[in-house]
């Protein structure tokens, strides 16, 4: 998979979530390979979103997304916009920070 990030202020990365829906849906037998994942940063309403997918040519339909390496990925996630949570490929690489963990953090910043 290739992945890579953006960061964005509040609903601002919504256009990127319906392309890789749109691009999981024309793609099926390669579903499992679209993600879209936020963290939330210290600024409120500023987040960095993660996008995972099959090929680097896939990434032309997301301008302004920087790749990363897969060790540059976050281990724990404010937030799921698309992905198949329940396999293992996405759960041996992030997990979900719960409604608590998130509130408590805030409060931390």
């Amino acid at each position: 998979m290739i992945w890579a990030r953006r960061r964005f202020e509040y609903a601002a990365y919504a256009a990127y979530q319906d392309r890789i829906g749109d691009l999981q849906m024309a793609n099926p037998t390669l579903y499992r390979q679209f993600v879209m994942v936020d963290v939330e940063t210290d600024k409120p309403g500023v987040s960095d979103h993660y996008i995972g997918v099959p090929s680097q040519a896939f990434l032309a339909a997301f301008d302004g997304f920087e790749v990363v390496r897969e060790d540059q990925l976050p281990k724990e996630i404010d937030g799921v916009s698309l992905a198949d949570a329940t396999d293992n490929e996405f759960t041996s690489r992030f997990r979900l920070r719960s409604h608590d963990e998130r509130r408590r953090l805030q409060q931390e910043r």
